[in-house]
């Protein structure tokens, strides 16, 4: 598993203009991860998303207290 940091490092290259592969080698990544960052299949470290588990226990969490009244669809 990537940091955050090792994540952003290789974002900030691409956007930068360098190559999946160029970057990857700028940020001590594997070429395997960034072509996968690349097209937007980032590490749960980057996105803060949680196992299904937890994300099933925030919904229930969500409708307990909400009840039918939840804001959005989901």
């Amino acid at each position: 598993m990537y940091s955050r940091e090792k994540v952003e490092l290789f974002l900030l290259a691409t956007e930068d203009g360098m190559g999946p592969t160029a970057a990857a080698e700028f940020a001590g990544v594997t070429v395997s991860a960034a072509k996968k960052w690349a097209t937007e299949h980032l590490p749960r470290s980057y996105t803060g998303g949680g196992c299904r588990i937890v994300a099933r226990k925030r919904l229930e969490v969500i409708y307990a207290i909400m009840g039918d009244k939840v804001p959005y669809a989901v």
